[in-house]
């Protein structure tokens, strides 16, 4: 068959022009169309295209008239009222009643409210629903159709005179008369005054458009209360504040009930929806559309001048497809050859289903711009009443893509149908031809050639013949890489390691079928080598990217070489336990824990200089790994030089760079040419120098930013006594290199895990055991070689716990936080009348802190040294300790009046900074602004950064930290499971 759009859309000359320029033109440019049968006389249809609006994917299915397909106009339910479902419901439903349904759309405009349709209802030639001014269109027994306006009035009529009604089975309304029956509801629903007429069907189920209905009067009820619609009823009704004329029948009186027409045929009708006029007579009609003038999905349904049927739907309101206006749908209808149409319900409510031949079942085949399908009123299906044969009448040709680059190859396949879509065993050997001469067929793939544009493949088999339209395309507009099956974002190998990795390419949105030697592979960066085929091998260390390309179009991803075995490094001095450094000038060293005094970890060095002084440092060979490294700051500002010895025993000297200022700097310095060993360090300056990791390496590490830990299994529930293993890949410098197994660490519910880490994956396997019932957490941590440190965390819920730890915390969002914290004998809670409390939503105090953070870092609180507050005698005994141990370690102070306030609410800040200080240093501080930023004292401020960074403490939804609130004992709970 013909396709109008095919000619429209791949048009680029004046005709295209003319289009363009025509009033409400359609899709118009770029454009490619295919179909295929899914019935007798029935076909499918799918349009790409481009016009002013943008993209434009639509579907299509024509059919001819006949008993082998037929259309059903179908309702959601019984009763109209409060009833809709999904197009993809409402065939189920109907498959379900032994149906063949082939193809369906949505149909009439409907209420969003309560599902009552706008327009003509007609279901197995009875009217169900109908007003006096909407088009519809109408299905007769064989199949073909009508498209107008049904209905020119509805008289009631009796000895008492007669009386117009505006609609039938519609929400009443002041604009008019109206009749309800049991298909509308069980009850009128009326809630504002009116005055009703109960009549009584002589016979229900003759009501059709033409044809006088008989009634009579039963009996009248007033007011503005809802009643019951008897299952035999009609309810002729008006509101108070309606104008329109009114008789009010008495009871007994016969009458009679008319749905009039001017149009011929209607009351053939056996189904019949309603829709809003779009074409008439050949010339575009679109009045009283709803959003006419926006670009939106939209389904319509329209009649050829041979009896031919068109159900039409375009997606919309999507860069996948933009939608059109009333105006350009009703040109799109003329261009299908449509003499009438209507518009039937859009947007949203847009969607189509086919069957796929050979299949059992409709499924969508439309994307609703809702991002899924609607629930609607009313349906137009096409059902199959073909019964199998098993002789094969048509070949269906199914391509894996129907776009294809130019020299490239497709596969398809081809499978034998008999007249009902069923499969069948071919006739016989199958022959394939290609229009034009312009590809070729072989082993079931049609290979492209140079030319570019659609393309048909025709096949036969005996005497049952297939079409497949393709699209062969000279460009392609986007890509994907993958290896192995799977889209991957980066590269990252080891040197003289090889990936293969193949290019998915598109254009506009479509799959197209490529080969990886037809695109040009290349790699940015003296990282590797990569052939025409797409395989890439990695030469040297370092980051790069591989760039895929075709014609103007081309696609990147990083590659990063050098995920092997982390570089040859050797720790000088970290400060954490020893300080190994000496000096022969009387130069003081102090090995120092002052949090603000220590870069990386919990330790430091503090080096008093007033000139000049030399360090020794334990020799050091640097034949292999010539850089050192090292963070340092100064109270002034400070010169570093690295002291080395040649193998002649020559000193050689090479300066640090950048100079020690105020803030932490990681310095570094290459040794010189013949350079053996590092001996010394030289620092010039005067006052205070504060040195710590000092190292040896190949190159100097990365010192910003921090290990990368990414889960790659985490299981957040478990059922009870299972195991459950979490899986994470850690690596340093921006993904180059795995971390050293000695800096990882994994704590199983706050105890330090077996698990190792594998730096030859650079992953780690945290399996838990057997899991009792409750919340438990799994704490990964991780440095780089620059110190620089990374945490994160994974809860995992198991079962249901009944039997809490105290007797207050069931019904508490934080049982599980504090059961959990009670296991470990942090949480202790308070014991009254022989039973356990922990007042979970009671605040915070400063001696009960103390108590859980000495607890948690297991402080010495054997000793009350360091007690030396205003207020030692407001200190519960039980904290004393604690408290003491705190102010030892550093993490806990004072008030600037001497008192430590041990029973005062303690605040957010003052928590955040206690637990910034029981961290080691080499965090990341947050980088992130709260909403009260300016009321975060300066003492907190960068504490608050870190333990934000590290996901201890959150901010709220509305983008505060609030840092001066109190705290409650079921939120610190929480954040203790963590450290």
């Amino acid at each position: 068959m013909k396709h109008p759009l095919v000619t429209r859309l791949i048009s680029v000359g004046l005709s295209a022009v003319l289009l363009v320029s025509a009033a409400g033109a359609s899709l118009i440019d770029g454009g490619f169309t295919y179909s295929y049968r899914i019935g007798s006389g029935t076909t499918y249809s799918n349009t790409y295209a481009i016009n002013s609006a943008g993209t434009q994917r639509a579907n299509a299915i024509e059919y001819t008239p006949s008993s082998a397909v037929t259309p059903m106009g179908v309702r959601s339910g019984t009763q109209f009222y409060g009833n809709k479902i999904t197009l993809s419901q409402m065939i189920s439903r109907l498959e379900g009643q032994g149906y063949d349904v082939i193809g369906g759309v949505n149909a009439d405009f409907f209420s969003t409210e309560n599902g009552i349709p706008t327009g003509l209802v007609v279901d197995n030639g009875r009217i169900i629903a109908c007003n006096t001014w909407q088009n519809a269109v109408g299905f007769r027994a064989d199949g073909s159709a009508v498209i107008g306006t049904p209905v020119s009035s509805i008289t009631v009529s009796g000895a008492s005179g007669n009386v117009g009604v505006y609609g039938y089975n519609k929400t009443r309304t002041s604009v008019g008369l109206y009749l309800l029956d049991s298909y509308y509801y069980s009850q009128t629903r009326f809630s504002t005054p009116g005055q009703s007429i109960i009549l009584e069907y002589e016979n229900k189920n003759d009501l059709r458009i033409g044809h006088p209905a008989k009634f009579k009067v039963v009996g009248k009820v007033s007011g503005s209360e809802s009643f019951a619609i008897g299952e035999n009823q009609m309810i002729l009704t008006k509101r108070d504040d309606c104008k329109s004329a009114w008789i009010d029948y008495p009871i007994g009186e016969e009458l009679t009930i008319t749905f009039n027409t001017m149009m011929k045929g209607w009351d053939e009708v056996k189904y019949a929806v309603g829709g809003k006029a779009l074409v008439t007579n050949g010339q575009a009609t679109p009045t009283s559309i709803d959003r006419a003038s926006a670009n939106c999905a939209r389904t319509a349904v329209g009649t050829k001048a041979d009896g031919t049927v068109v159900i039409f739907e375009v997606d919309g309101e999507s860069s996948y497809s933009r939608g059109l206006n009333a105006n350009a749908l009703a040109e799109e209808m003329i261009a299908r050859g449509c003499t009438t149409a209507v518009c039937l319900d859009g947007g949203g409510s847009s969607m189509m289903s086919i069957q796929q031949p050979g299949e059992s079942t409709s499924k969508l085949i439309s994307r609703p711009s809702d991002g899924s399908e609607r629930k609607v009123s009313n349906f137009i299906v096409l059902v199959n009443n073909k019964k199998s044969d098993g002789v094969a009448t048509y070949l269906y040709m199914q391509p894996v893509t129907r776009y294809v680059l130019a020299g490239a190859s497709t596969t398809f396949s081809t499978t034998a149908m008999d007249d009902a879509s069923v499969k069948t065993s071919l006739p016989g050997e199958v022959t394939y031809t290609v229009a034009g001469g312009v590809g070729s067929v072989s082993d079931n793939q049609f290979h492209a050639g140079s030319s570019t544009g659609p393309v048909s493949v025709y096949a036969q088999s005996g005497s049952a013949t297939g079409e497949m339209q393709l699209m062969v395309v000279g460009a392609i507009t986007s890509a994907t890489i993958s290896s192995s099956g799977k889209e991957i974002s980066s590269v990252s190998v080891k040197a003289d390691e090889s990936i293969d990795l193949d290019a998915t390419v598109f254009y506009n949105g479509f799959t197209t079928a490529s080969r990886d030697d037809l695109l040009t592979w290349t790699v940015k960066g003296d990282i590797g080598t990569i052939d025409k085929n797409g395989v890439f091998t990695g030469t040297k260390k370092g980051s790069g990217s591989i760039v895929v390309s075709y014609d103007s179009y081309s696609k990147s991803i990083p590659v990063t070489v050098g995920m092997g075995a982390p570089q040859d490094l050797t720790t000088i001095a970290d400060f954490e336990s020893s300080q190994p450094l000496t000096t022969s000038d009387g130069t003081a060293l102090t090995l120092t824990k002052d949090a603000d005094q220590v870069a990386r970890g919990y330790g430091a060095l503090a080096v008093s200089v007033n000139g000049s002084a030399e360090l020794n440092v334990p020799q050091t060979a640097v034949t292999k790994t010539p850089t050192v490294s090292l963070w340092a700051k100064a109270d002034g500002s400070a010169t570093l030089t690295g002291i080395f010895t040649t193998a002649d025993g020559e000193t050689v000297e090479a300066a640090f760079g950048p100079t020690a200022s105020a803030n932490w700097q990681f310095l570094s310095c290459k040794a010189p040419d013949g350079a053996q060993a590092l001996t010394g360090l030289r620092i010039t300056g005067s006052g205070s120098v504060y040195l710590d990791h000092i190292q040896v390496s190949e190159t100097a590490p990365l010192s910003t930013g921090a290990p990368a830990i990414s889960f790659t299994s985490a299981p957040t529930t478990a059922s009870v006594g299972s195991s459950v293993t979490v899986t994470a890949k850690i690596t340093q410098e921006n993904g180059a290199y795995p971390v050293r197994s000695k800096n990882v660490k994994a704590y199983l519910n706050g105890n330090l895990s077996s698990a190792k880490y594998d730096e030859a994956s650079a992953s780690i396997s945290v399996p838990t055991g057997s899991l009792g019932a409750g919340l438990h957490t799994v704490v990964i941590e991780a440095a780089d070689d620059a110190g620089n440190l990374s945490r994160q965390a994974v809860t995992i819920t198991v079962g249901k716990v009944t039997d809490h730890a105290f007797v207050d915390i069931g019904t508490s969002w934080a049982a599980g936080y504090i059961d959990r914290l009670a296991a470990r004998g942090i949480m202790q809670g308070s014991t009254v009348d022989g039973k356990k409390y922990y007042y979970p939503n009671s605040n915070l105090k400063r001696s009960e802190f103390a108590a859980m953070i000495a607890r948690t870092l297991n402080l010495d609180t054997s000793s009350e040294e360091g007690l030396n507050f205003v207020d030692n005698d407001d200190i519960p005994s039980w904290a004393r300790g604690p408290i003491a141990a705190c102010v030892r370690a550093g993490l806990m102070e004072g008030s600037s009046t001497g008192r430590f306030n041990p029973n005062s609410n303690i605040t957010r800040a003052e928590v955040m900074t206690v637990i910034s200080r029981s961290l080691p240093r080499g965090y990341v501080p947050s980088s992130k602004t709260y909403t009260d930023q300016a009321k975060i004292p300066d003492w907190a401020l960068t504490h608050v950064q870190i333990v934000s960074a590290i996901g201890l403490v959150g901010g709220y939804k509305d983008g505060s930290i609030q840092p001066n609130a109190r705290i409650t004992r079921a939120e610190i709970a929480k954040i203790f499971c963590y450290l």
